[in-house]
């Protein structure tokens, strides 16, 4: 069984700032997003690490890396509503690190890149000054973190749910291979490739 970890997080996110893009491929694969959403039933006991119990349910493998942030304390206390406030930027902290680890285990080409997401009406991604656009799984969670983000600055009292929100989009992520495709004309995308 893997041990919690409480993950050290730097002050730097990501770039939450504003984009003229809009989002544009949709995940057309029920049969996958169908499984993802198996997600929300999972029930992860105090003690337990959210990536064994992802592993020992869905058959996958979570790397240390990935497992190090989807561990961590912040994770499994928004799974329990059990967050006090100063935890919540730690927590969108340890979710963008892990977010951008996934894209980068998925996409090794990437591992040096920079990444950031910016939003107007719909998250876009940049990896070293190149536009991606999610699918719907991707652009999900990355909406749910923009509202965890929002929630914490205007001290919403649904930041709770927000936060929750985020931490199943985590692990759907885990369970799925993250393609990025980029385009010498128009923008990159990045979508659900598969499960793992």
């Amino acid at each position: 069984m893997k041990i919690i970890k409480k993950v050290a997080v730097f002050s730097t996110v990501g770039v939450l700032s504003i984009s003229s893009f809009a989002c544009a491929r949709n995940n057309d694969n029920g049969e996958i997003r169908q499984e993802l959403s198996r997600v929300l039933d999972v029930n992860v006991e105090n003690g337990e690490a959210v990536s064994s119990v992802l592993e020992s349910e869905f058959g996958v493998s979570i790397s240390d890396e990935a497992s190090e942030y989807l561990d961590s304390s912040y994770v499994q206390a928004a799974l329990k509503n059990s967050m006090n406030d100063a935890d919540y930027q730690q927590f969108a902290n340890v979710s963008y690190q892990y977010f951008a680890q996934r894209l980068k285990e998925d996409n090794p080409e990437y591992e040096n890149a920079n990444i950031a997401v910016s939003y107007e009406d719909n998250p876009v991604i940049s990896v070293d000054n190149e536009v991606y656009l999610p699918d719907d799984t991707v652009g999900e969670y990355l909406d749910d973190f923009y509202s965890l983000q929002q929630g914490i600055t205007s001290r919403d009292e649904q930041v709770v749910g927000y936060a929750e929100d985020v931490a199943r989009d985590m692990m759907m992520i885990s369970l799925a291979d993250l393609q990025m495709t980029s385009s010498f004309l128009g923008e990159g995308q990045v979508f659900v490739k598969g499960l793992k």
